[in-house]
C-alpha cells in the first residue's frame, strides 16, 4: 500500500487487510489498451505469423544494432558469441503462446555495426555461436500497469541447465529523446534472471532469481551524464547480488506460467507475482519519458556457462497487457453516510477527497466486499466507521 493518507478525526480499532490491487485481482480503475496489448492469438505459417506480430513489435532495435548480441567493440567484452535475429526466426507462435528461442545455432551472420551506438556501417558477415530472439514494442509508454504471464524452462536442479541464458521483462527508449533538464538515459527492469551460478544464493536451486532494477544518466549541467545518481542501489549490480532488496524466486517446477506485474506510476513503481506484491519503492519519475518494452533472453559472457546450458531455451509468453489508470479528469468529493457499501454502489471512479462516516453515523462496509477507494486530496474515516475480519479495503491518496 503506497501513498496513503489516512486522517482519523475519531480514535476506533478495526482489523484492516490493506493489499494493493491488480487488474489479475479486478480493480476496474484499470482499462485494458487493446492497440499495445498483444494476446499473441496468430496462426498461418511462420512468415505469416512473423507478419502478424510486426504489427505490434520489431525484433532489432531500429537503427540497426542487434542489442547487446555483440561482435561490436564495446560489446565485445560482453555479449561475445550471440547475436539477435532481425528477421522473426528465434520468434515462434505456438497454440497462442509467443516463444523467444535462444538456440545454439553456429555460423555466420549479418552484423550491421561499425563501432555501434550510430555508427552503423554496411553489414558484414561476423561469427556466433548462439542465437537469439527480442520483442520490442512499436508503442512507448509510460505510467500503467502491465502484465505477462510466461513460463521459463524447468529441470531438476535446474539452475545448472539454464543459467547461460537470462530470459528478461524491462523499459527502455528505443528512440533515445535528449530534452534539456531530464534523465539522458533511462531503464527500467521488470525482471532480469540473475544467473550467476557460483553466485551466493538464498534461494532454491530450483527457482529462478528475479531481479528488478532502475538506472539512469542524468544530466549533470555542464558535467555531462552521472549513472545512478540517486538510484544506484535499487536492483542488482553485479550478478552476484542475490541479496538485492528487490530480488525474488520464481518457480516454474510445476510446469505451469506465472504472471508478473509491473505498476508504474509517476511516484512509485511496485513489482507483483500472480496478482501479489512482491516489492515497491517510492520513485519520483516525472522526468523518465516513455519507453519501448522488451521481452528477450540475454546471454551470458561465460562459455563454459553456456556449453552446461540446455538449447533450445524457450521463454514463453501468454500474452502482454498495458493497462492504463482511468483517472477522473474531474473529480468530485464523495462523503459515505449509510452502512453495506461496495464498489458495486459506489463505483470506481477517482475522487477529490472521500470522508467515511460522521458524528451519529454507521458506516460498515458490507461484509466480505473488496473495497477499492482512491483519492486526490485526503480520505477521512470518521465517527462510526467499521469493518469487519472478513472484509478487505484498499485505500490510496496520490496526485496524478
Amino acid at each position: 500500500m503506497k501513498n496513503i493518507l489516512i486522517l482519523l478525526s475519531l480514535a476506533f480499532f478495526f482489523k484492516l487487510q490493506a493489499k494493493a490491487q491488480t487488474p489479475l485481482n479486478g480493480d476496474q480503475h484499470w482499462i485494458l489498451n487493446t492497440n499495445v496489448s498483444d494476446e499473441f492469438n496468430y496462426t498461418g505459417t511462420h512468415s505469416q505469423v512473423v507478419s502478424q506480430i510486426e504489427n505490434k513489435w520489431h525484433f532489432i532495435e531500429t537503427n540497426g544494432n542487434k542489442m547487446f548480441s555483440s561482435a561490436a567493440t564495446n560489446w565485445l567484452p560482453v555479449y561475445p558469441q550471440s547475436i539477435f535475429t532481425d528477421d522473426g526466426s528465434n520468434i515462434e507462435v505456438t497454440n497462442g503462446v509467443c516463444e523467444i528461442i535462444a538456440k545454439y545455432q553456429p555460423g555466420q551472420y549479418p552484423w550491421p555495426c561499425g563501432n555501434c551506438w550510430g555508427n552503423q556501417g554496411a553489414p558484414t558477415l561476423q561469427s556466433f555461436n548462439y542465437t537469439n530472439g527480442m520483442l520490442i514494442s512499436d508503442a512507448q509508454t509510460s505510467f500503467g500497469f502491465y502484465e505477462v504471464r510466461v513460463r521459463f524452462p524447468y529441470y531438476h536442479n535446474q539452475r545448472e541447465k539454464t543459467r547461460g541464458v537470462a530470459p528478461s521483462f524491462w523499459f527502455f527508449s528505443d528512440h533515445p529523446k535528449l530534452p534539456e533538464n531530464t534523465y539522458g538515459y533511462g531503464e527500467i527492469d521488470v525482471f532480469e534472471q540473475v544467473d550467476n551460478y557460483e553466485a551466493e544464493d538464498p534461494f532454491n536451486n530450483n527457482d529462478y532469481c528475479f531481479a528488478p532494477n532502475i538506472h539512469f544518466d542524468q544530466i549533470n549541467g555542464n558535467n555531462g551524464r552521472t549513472q545512478n545518481v540517486q538510484y544506484g542501489l535499487i536492483g542488482w549490480r553485479d550478478p552476484e547480488d542475490y541479496k538485492a532488496p528487490l530480488n525474488y524466486p520464481v518457480s516454474f517446477a510445476d510446469g505451469q506460467f506465472h504472471v508478473i506485474g509491473f505498476e508504474w506510476q509517476k511516484d512509485y513503481v511496485s513489482f507483483y507475482v500472480d496478482g501479489n506484491e512482491v516489492g515497491s519503492l517510492n520513485f519520483e519519475q516525472g522526468k523518465l519519458l516513455p519507453m519501448n518494452a522488451y521481452l528477450n533472453n540475454g546471454m551470458t559472457e561465460n562459455l563454459a556457462i553456456l556449453a552446461q546450458t540446455v538449447f533450445p531455451f524457450k521463454y514463453e509468453i501468454d500474452y502482454y497487457r498495458f493497462y492504463e489508470f482511468a483517472a477522473n479528469p474531474n473529480p468530485t468529493p464523495l462523503f459515505i453516510s449509510t452502512s453495506n457499501y461496495s464498489n458495486s454502489t459506489l463505483g470506481y471512479d477517482k475522487r477529490l477527497n472521500i470522508t467515511i462516516g460522521g458524528s451519529g453515523l454507521t458506516t460498515k462496509v458490507a461484509t466480505g466486499t473488496n473495497l477499492l477507494l482512491r483519492a486526490d486530496e485526503n480520505i477521512i474515516l470518521d465517527e462510526g466507521f467499521e469493518i469487519d475480519d472478513n472484509t478487505q479495503m484498499y485505500l490510496q491518496v496520490t496526485t496524478r
